[in-house]
Parts: C-alpha cells; structure tokens; sequence
C-alpha cells in the first residue's frame, strides 16, 4: 500500500484538521484511519472512550460503509494481515489491542457513533424533547408534498366560515379567513391565467414552504395591494414629470433611440424596456446634444424615475411572493403546534428546533448527559455539503469538543459540492481553518492537508481530468470557460462571480495515478439538427456499443450510464430493457415502463373488453406475443366490411382468428375463456405461467414480480375483478415502483449523476451531454438595511436588487452544474466513453460545450 497520502496521527490537542480529498483520493480510506488513530490514544479498549468518537456523514448508506471500513481494518490489524501491518504502523493499534477493540465495538455496537447529520440531530431533539415543549413520543415524516396538505387541511379545518359579525376581538379561527381572503386577492390579481385552481396554487405554495424556507427563523416582511398601487402611482406620476421637463425644454426629440412620450404613455406595457438601463447623460440623450443645465435636469428626472420603476418592479415580485411569505410564518407556527401537541416533526425540522433554542445555556451539555455521550473527537465527512444551518449546529459541538483537548477532522472536495440546492455551501469547507470559528485552537494547531494521488482511476483518465479541470486555478482559463457557461451581452456579472468560483474550487485539483492499470478515454461527437435528433442518435449509439460490449463478453455490471436527470435515466432504461439488455436504475423504476407489464396490462384490458383493438394490438406488440405479425393481420380487418372501409370495433380479434388460429388458441382463448371466473390477481398468475415470464432474469422478473404485488394489494382492498384493478392501476399505477439491489446482478446500472457521487465503475458512459443549466429558483430571499427578510419573485422584468441576487445564483448554479460534471467524469477506474453533441443552431449553453472548452487543454498536455 502506497502511504503518501496516509493521515499522520494527531500530536497536539486540540487541534482542526480539514482534508481535500479530490476524486477517488481515498476520502473513507483516510477518515476510517483516522478513527482508529483516535481509538489508539485511549489507554485500553473501554465503552466510554468508544463513545468519545463520532463519525457524521450524509446518508445511511455511506455510514454504514464506514462502519464497515472501520471494523474491517480492526480485523486486519488482528489478523496481521500485510494491510494490517501497514494500518498498524499508521494507527498506532498493536493486533492485541485491535482485537480488544472489536470486542468493544461488537459488545456496545449502538455506541459505536458512526450516524448521519440528521440522525445526530434527531436524537438531540429527542432527547431535549421535554425543555423544546414537545410531545413526548416524536413521529418523524420525511414526505414534504404531504406534510404540506396536512398542514393545510389543519389550517382550513380551523377556519372560521361564518359570515357572523364579530361582537368582540377576532379569534385564531376569523384571522385565518382573512388570510386566506388576503392570499386569494393576489391570486386573483397575479396568479390566474387560465381559471381559478386556488386549492392546487394554495398546496403548492405550501410545499415551497417546506422545501425551501423550513429552516429560516425570522418572520418574513409581508406586502399588499394598495402598497403596489401606491408604488405604481409614483412611477407613472414620475414618468409625467420626466416628459414635462423634456417638453418643457424642447428635449423630447433628443432622446437616443427612444420617443418618450410614446415610451412613456403606457409605462406599464414598457416596463421591461432598454430605456430603464442608462448609465449616464450621454446615454440618455443623442451625441449631437451637449451637455448643458437642461440636459442636467432632465438627467435628474431621469433618475428618479427610474428609481421609481425598480420600486414598482420590486413590490410586484414581493407581491407574487407575499402568499408564500404569509404561508411561511403560519405553516411553521402550525407545525410547532402539531409538535407540541402530537409529536408529529417533518423530516430535518429538528435541525430548526436546535437552532432555535441555541441561546439557551448548556442546551447541547444537557443532550450530551441524556444521551450518555461524551463527544470529544468529531469526523465530518462530505464537509463541502454541509449546510451553514448544520454547521451552526456542528459548530457548537466541536467547540465543547476542542474545548475539552479534542479535535475536529473535515474532510471532502470542494470539487463535488453538487448540493447546494438543498442548502450544501462549499464555502463553509476552509471555515474551520479560520481563528474566529474555533478561537481555542493555536495557529499550529490548524491544519489542512491535500490528498494527491487518485487510488481509483487509471492513468489515461486522471491524465484527461487534469487536463480538462487543474487548469482551470488559471484566472483566464476559468473566464474563458465561464464565457461559454453563461452568454449574453448582460452577463458579465454573474461570468466574473462564476470565473472567480472556478478558480477557487479547482485550485490545486491535480492529481497523481496511484495504480498502472490499462484503460482508455473515448469521446464521439453526434451531429445533429436538433436536440431530439441528437437525443435518438445518442441511444441508439448507446445501445449499439453496450450490445458489442456484451457480445464481446464485457460483464454488463461492470457498466454504468450516468445522465442528469431521472426523466433521462428513466428513458435511457427503458430503450435498454427493450432491447433485452437487463437494467438496474439508481432505486427505482416506474413499472408500467416494462414491456413484459405493459403487455400484461394490455392483457387485462383486453379481457376486460374484447372489443377493444387498442388493447389487442398492444398486447400483440409487446414481448409476450412477439411472434405474432400484427401489421399483416389488419387489413384483413376491413375485409367484407359493410362500413365503406372503416374500422368497427372487435374486428380486430376475428381478423386474428381466421389469419393466425394457432396464436388464438395457445395464447388468447383459454384466457378469455375463463376470465369472467377469475380475479385479475389469477389472471396475471396464470399469465406469468403461461407466458415463461419466471424465466426472465432477476433484474427484470422484479417489474413483473411488483405488478402482481400490486394485484394482490387490490383483490385485498376490494378491487379483486379485471375491471375494478384496472381502475385501481388507473389511479396509483404511476406511482407503483420497483426498487432492485445495487450490486450482484449482471445489469447495466442507469443512474443519475447525482446518484453517482462517492460510487465508481470500471467502465462509464455519458451519452446524453446536451443538457444546460437546472434548478433554477422561482424566488429569491432578499434583506433590507435594517436585517428584515423578505421573498421577492425571480420573473422578469426584474429590479435591481432582484437581478443581483439572479446574478448570484445563477454564478452559483453554473458553478454546481461544473461540479457535477466532474464527479460524472471522475466515477471511471477503466473506461470512460462521452457522446458530444454537435448541433450547430441549438440555443444556450450545454454540456457539450462546456466540454469542448475544458478539452482544450488536452492538446497543450
């Protein structure tokens, strides 16, 4: 084992150490070592030194994999293995003393602190149930769609309908109506363009409310209508003064580019218009005009209306949000009462609930004791996901920790922060580096350490990702990348922010070869006309070479396809599976998307209704029939037709019958022959028999497998004959899904990029590049001077404030959209294949082409 990129134990307590492990680097390797390097300071294996050590990272699976790390180099250790003898020399654990601490670890397994971040803090809450007001016993939720109705239903439950007078103080019951009559007046105003659907608005409204704003604790700034009224008055009355003075002074003819008094007759009609962005008098007016008093004055009218318009422009899109920032302060206060009163908690709401009661003193001491744990040593892994919420909290833990002579480990890859669209914020990474975070810990004492060589990839694809990515710490090559990200002539601030990001974030990312293994990169470029062309060009590509590879006897679970969305991994299967090719999606898959289902339902369908041709065809067309040659059986359809050549319904079945007997005897009749007797559950048995669907492989029978759990749930609900479980899979068939292992199956896996970060593969493709930028935001949360919040809609025209704060996030955005491209690339240990598009009238800025700007580098390499 090559130790260049080992971690060195601690010397000096306490202490911060924060690692950049770049792709495939060993970031579990060096986090697992360092664990055991902090078991070893204790004397002798006991439960209460084994509780000093808390491991965080993000999800199960990833805590699990560390768990398992950990207790695998113990038995190395133990065993003395020649890993074993290198982790020894590393650690400092004698195989006596690993074997003590297995026994330890295996005895009190539950102390064993290797959690996520969200576990950690539920259990905090929980224990701290009785000081936070709660209910005792906690029932957590994790679904923000439903949790959103619910919040809603109990809102609307509460409210007051009657049209009664009020013979004192309004109750909770009355001021909720008025609410809800407040929110409908900016709905009706600004939302209803195609018929009143408030309740569907209103639940949508309320999810945002969960999905985005759960964890701000201030109360919201709110808005009205007449403030908008008010606020349009001054900008039209502004508008008139501005063409008085114009007229007053003979100027309206001098304008550049603009007549005033047409422009300005009708401001509202305008008001996205270019004559809003003058920078200066000569701007404004023509170049034959001099500078003089006049123009000077009409230089002055020009900027208060103008300040005037981004008044205007800034209320309306605080009024498109107000129902949200009005929902916000009432859905949280009802979710704290549910909390209180029945211990019903959405999932990450306890992350809030620390946070809100920070300033009260011991609060996390007093978690510690409830808990019975002593946090002395804290390991972060994934730090570039880290929320700023999460850290607050984190943050308070590693104080006492660093307080008490322990230490903080961080580590991760600002590289992959891919997550900043649920609050991840890579600019945390180096925070713990800094004197006025932990300032108990001595300058020496912060340390940061970067891991050089990739223990994953062979030479030929870390060659290619220096050159396409460690040039990009160049100031100029990252402007010249984030040129091609972001177009447009009004773009050059947020292209100097995501320039500035580049730089930052690829800084010191090249890395060495750890292993000399063979291995190659190949990039095919597609031309098309359009992106739909280039779309089935890349599948079909996609499907030619996995057909090669697999007559080639390449193992198919040795291939992943990595795309950017799960629409696209969701096609991607289901062209592979029509193909016979066995497929494994990242969790789950749609199941009506199989062949073999959707020939099944057409079955019933047509059981159902005989008559029904649709259903027939469709059966006849899918796998369960594939032998049968349903394109000739139609014309004999209008044979002997009475109809003048139209198509009456059920012909098509004796049509079947007279051209291809043998398929409606074997295959069609004995079930229409009994299935008025049979419940669709025997139905689907008896075809799955019938068909030799049980011989299909493992990865596939889990579709067929899922539609008769979903039959059987139906005949139990009620809905047992053909017809009541086809309107039963009417209405729940598209939620209906199949979740298959990730590993042990010969399937390809399609699975999004996202979904591949901290995975890897020995060979992978990346077939669909014609993708640009995601996740934008439909608001934006803004700040007055005085530190009060409020929402105002990202829709143009869009005020100043607005467009700055659109700038930021777009830079931010196109900065992640660069990362996740990184982690596509950096997930091969063998073979890495792109498929580039090239479709020369295309409009934005795509992958492909973000590509072909970051392999430039190649040839100067």
């Amino acid at each position: 084992m090559n130790t260049s990129t080992d971690i060195s134990p601690p010397q000096v307590f306490p202490h911060v150490l924060v690692v950049h492990a770049s792709a495939g680097a060993g970031k579990t390797y060096s986090l697992s070592l360092r664990f055991l390097q902090l078991l070893a300071l204790a004397k002798k294996p006991s439960l209460e030194a084994l509780r000093h050590v808390m491991a965080l990272t993000f999800t199960v699976a990833a805590a699990q994999e560390m768990k398992s790390r950990i207790v695998s180099f113990l038995k190395d250790i133990a065993l003395e293995s020649d890993q074993g003898k290198v982790l020894h020399q590393l650690s400092g654990l004698a195989p006596d003393m690993a074997r003590n601490w297995l026994d330890c670890i295996l005895a009190h397994f539950q102390s064993f602190q290797v959690k996520t971040i969200d576990s950690l803090h539920f259990q905090i809450v929980q224990a701290l149930g009785r000081r936070m007001n709660l209910w005792p016993d906690l029932e957590p939720s994790f679904d923000q769609a439903k949790w959103a109705t619910l919040m809603l239903d109990s809102l609307l439950a509460r409210t007051s309908w009657s049209d009664a007078p009020q013979t004192s103080k309004p109750d909770f019951s009355s001021s909720l109506r008025s609410l809800w009559e407040e929110i409908f007046s900016v709905y009706l105003h600004l939302e209803m363009r195609t018929g009143v659907r408030f309740l569907k608005w209103l639940e949508n409204q309320a999810a945002q409310v969960f999905s985005g704003l759960d964890q701000h604790l201030g109360e919201l700034r709110t808005t009205s209508l007449a403030t908008l009224n008010a606020r349009q008055l001054a900008f039209e009355n502004a508008c008139r003064e501005f063409c008085l003075v114009l007229e007053q002074h003979g100027l309206e003819n001098h304008v550049a580019r603009f007549k005033p008094a047409t422009l300005l007759t009708d401001p509202l009609r305008s008001i996205d218009s270019a004559f809003y962005a003058k920078n200066t008098p000569q701007d404004l007016f023509k170049k034959t005009m001099r500078p003089s008093r006049e123009t000077a004055l009409a230089w002055e009218k020009y900027e208060s209306l103008c300040r005037a318009r981004n008044a205007f422009v800034l209320e309306k899109a605080r009024l498109r949000m107000d129902p949200l920032a009005r929902l916000q302060h009432l859905l949280i206060q009802e979710t704290q009462r549910l909390g209180r009163s029945q211990g019903l908690l959405l999932g990450g709401w306890w992350t809030r609930l620390i946070r809100q009661h920070m300033a009260d003193k011991d609060l996390l001491l007093e978690a510690e004791m409830v808990l019975n744990a002593k946090w002395r040593h804290m390991l972060l892994d994934e730090f570039q996901d880290t929320s700023r919420e999460q850290w607050e909290v984190l943050r308070e833990l590693a104080l006492e920790a660093l307080a008490q002579g322990g230490s903080l480990f961080c580590v991760g890859d600002v590289k992959q922060a891919i997550y900043g669209w649920r609050g991840g914020d890579w600019r945390l990474f180096f925070d713990p580096l800094t004197p006025q975070t932990f300032p108990n810990v001595e300058d020496h004492a912060r340390l940061h350490k970067t891991l050089p060589r990739n223990r994953r990839s062979c030479p030929e694809i870390v060659a290619f990702n220096n050159a396409c990515f460690a040039s990009l710490e160049n100031c100029e090559t990252a402007r010249r990348l984030a040129a091609t990200m972001i177009s447009g002539k009004d773009k050059e601030h947020p292209r100097t922010l995501l320039s500035q990001s580049i730089s930052r974030l690829y800084a010191q990312g090249k890395q060495k070869p750890w292993k000399h293994c063979p291995g190659n990169v190949r990039v095919t470029t597609l031309t098309a006309q359009s992106l739909e062309e280039y779309k089935v060009a890349a599948l079909d590509a996609l499907l030619e070479e996995i057909m090669s590879l697999r007559a080639a006897g390449e193992p198919l679970d040795d291939i992943a396809v990595l795309l950017r969305t799960n629409a696209e991994a969701g096609e991607c299967s289901k062209a592979l599976l029509g193909q016979g090719i066995p497929t494994i999606t990242e969790q789950s898959l749609l199941i009506f998307a199989h062949p073999q289902v959707r020939g099944l339902l057409a079955l019933l369908a047509w059981l159902d209704n005989p008559a029904d041709d649709a259903a027939l065809f469709a059966l006849c067309k899918s796998p369960l029939l594939a032998h049968v040659n349903i394109d000739a059986t139609i014309p004999a359809c209008f044979q002997g037709n009475a109809d003048n050549g139209k198509h009456a319904p059920g012909r098509l079945v004796h049509a079947l019958r007279r051209t291809d007997p043998d398929t409606w005897s074997r295959y069609l009749q004995p079930f229409l022959e009994y299935a008025g007797f049979s419940s669709a559950y025997e139905i689907l048995l008896a075809a799955v028999t019938h068909f030799g669907l049980r011989n299909m492989p493992l990865g596939q029978w889990a579709w067929v497998e899922k539609l008769l759990e979903a039959a059987w749930s139906a005949e139990v609900a009620g809905a047992a004959s053909i017809a009541s479980f086809l309107e039963y899979w009417r209405e729940t068939g598209h939620k209906c899904v199949v979740g298959l292992p990730d590993h042990g199956l010969e399937a390809v896996r399609v699975l999004t990029m996202h979904k591949a970060k901290g995975l890897e593969f020995s060979r992978v493709i990346l077939p669909l590049l014609d993708y640009g930028p995601k996740n934008r935001s439909d608001y934006h949360l803004l700040h007055t001077a005085n530190g009060e919040s409020f929402l105002a809609a990202s829709a143009r025209p869009r005020s100043a404030e607005v467009a700055e704060a659109a700038d930021l996030e777009l830079a931010k955005t196109m900065a992640e959209e660069l990362n996740l491209l990184y982690v596509a690339l950096t997930r091969a240990k063998h073979n890495l294949h792109l498929f580039l598009a090239d479709i020369p009238d295309v409009r934005g800025s795509r992958a492909s082409d973000w590509l072909r700007v970051l392999m430039t580098g190649l040839s100067a390499n």
